[in-house]
């Protein structure tokens, strides 16, 4: 509709011109002359005004793109990190990652799966940013999510009512009749930095798609700046988790489908893409140092005994395909024990499931002893991994220091399982993890609901990761030993 009136109004202003340039004038009465001249000048006013009004139901969308290249800033903050060891120092031989290394004996997978998971992370590098950029609001500016229908997911607005210029970027949406809202609008005094992006509500997602950028900007707008978050209960038992203090005190949680209209200075952030987590500027990857250094700082408990943790899908919160075959998972149970004791290895195995033995959900607590534990995690990729990543031993300082993590992903012959290669290598690279994964062996089928490995390349893996000689014995725990 946006580009008929402008070709009408194009159109009728050639016209326009016609008769008043005078081409064939000597044919037209002087009568008819002027009232073509007049229904002209009427027609094209009337063209101006409806062309304005279209631009206001727009909402001034070239002006408003104009004003937001204009106003958007990249932040650059100093990003001090004196309690953990920067992840592009951590392991310089591995950095930047861009694969995990993969285990399987048939050369074209490897091949495959390496070319596929190093031009994924490339294409991320060029579409995303380690940190998002902001816009400036004027004083007085609004502030609102709205619901897209899809309860764990909600679109911002903001905008100055005063001249209608609106933020625009990936997950953002134009107010509409919205901007001229003047009742049931919630005044919040003071300084305020908003952030939003997709599926909130989700433990995992929460942890590597909001936790990093919120961690920044906990470093680049320090108090008294408060960050504008939607309220969702587990968010808040997060947060509160890792730092009770921020979450009481520097957090400004918000209501979707409210309009807030903000007294004092909003900077908006507005990422390049959704999620804009995965980026890495310039190679840098730096982006989660401000994570990994606020953990380290709320939580620097060291766990001397390390175990190995080896994560089984299939409680009673678990949906999804990835459940291994129970028989298949006893073996491999053994292959570790056997692997740890070839390698004079002293760690305990422990199962962890997300649940205590009477099936009731972990404590975050318990949750972060059983990450910040572990030397080694083994298992399917799921939220279990892919979430309490951020509990992990935040404190190395070399390669062999990392936390090691061996993921079962779906290969060509079983994507149906979920997509192909999915893993949280994709979410979590930023992570000083040792990355490695392992293809499901088996064509998976709605009749057979379980997924199978290959012990040899499991066992190639595993002599890959640890090597060594000594004898030592290895027991079993499970999530709630």
């Amino acid at each position: 509709f946006y580009r008929k009136r402008k070709m009408t109004a194009s159109k009728h202003r050639s016209i326009t011109l016609t008769i008043f340039t005078g081409h064939q004038r000597h044919d037209i009465p002087n009568g008819k002359r002027i009232g073509l001249v007049i229904g002209a000048f009427v027609f094209v006013l009337t063209a101006i005004v409806a062309f304005s009004i279209t631009e206001n139901k727009n909402y001034r969308e070239a002006t408003f793109a104009a004003i937001s290249r204009k106003a958007t800033r990249y932040l650059r903050h100093n990003i001090s990190t004196p309690d953990i060891t920067p992840t592009q120092d951590v392991c310089q031989s591995e950095y930047p990652p861009y694969h995990p290394t993969l285990y399987d004996h048939r050369p074209d997978h490897v091949s495959h799966y390496t070319t596929y998971k190093s031009d994924a992370s490339q294409a991320h590098n060029s579409i995303a940013d380690d940190f998002p950029p902001v816009t400036d609001m004027p004083p007085n500016s609004k502030y609102s999510l709205w619901s897209t229908g899809d309860t764990h997911n909600a679109q911002a607005s903001a905008w100055d009512p005063n001249t209608n210029f609106a933020v625009k970027g990936p997950w953002f949406h134009n107010p509409h009749d919205l901007m001229i809202q003047t009742t049931n609008v919630i005044k919040l005094e003071g300084d305020f930095v908003s952030y939003n992006t997709w599926i909130r509500g989700n433990y995992a997602h929460f942890l590597f798609d909001w936790l990093p950028t919120i961690s920044y900007l906990r470093m680049a707008y320090p108090e008294p700046t408060k960050i504008i978050l939607a309220y969702d209960k587990l968010s808040e038992k997060i947060l509160k988790f890792l730092d009770e203090d921020f979450s009481n005190n520097r957090v400004q949680w918000i209501e979707v489908n409210q309009v807030y209209q903000i007294k004092g200075k909003l900077a908006v952030t507005a990422p390049k893409g959704i999620p804009e987590s995965i980026g890495c500027h310039k190679n840098e990857c730096r982006g989660w140092d401000p994570m990994r250094q606020w953990i380290a700082e709320k939580h620097p408990e060291k766990i001397e005994k390390k175990h190995v943790l080896f994560y089984r899908r299939g409680g009673a919160t678990t949906t999804g395909k990835r459940v291994l075959d129970p028989a298949l998972e006893k073996i491999v149970l053994e292959h570790i024990g056997q692997k740890l004791i070839q390698h004079g290895r002293n760690e305990e195995i422990k199962i962890f499931t997300g649940e205590d033995e009477n099936g009731n959900s972990l404590s975050m607590e318990d949750q972060f002893t059983f990450f910040r534990g572990a030397s080694t995690i083994i298992g399917p990729h799921g939220s279990g991994i892919s979430g309490n990543f951020a509990w992990t031993d935040p404190f190395p300082s070399n390669c062999e220091e990392r936390t090691q993590l061996l993921e079962f992903v779906p290969s060509r012959e079983n994507s149906g399982i979920q997509s192909l290669y999915a893993d949280s290598f994709n979410e979590i690279r930023k992570w000083p993890l040792d990355f490695h994964a392992l293809l499901y062996s088996n064509e998976y089928s709605d009749e057979y609901h379980y997924t199978q490995i290959n012990l040899q390349d499991f066992d190639d893996g595993l002599d890959a990761m640890w090597g060594g000689t000594k004898q030592i014995k290895s027991s079993f725990k499970t999530a709630s030993g």
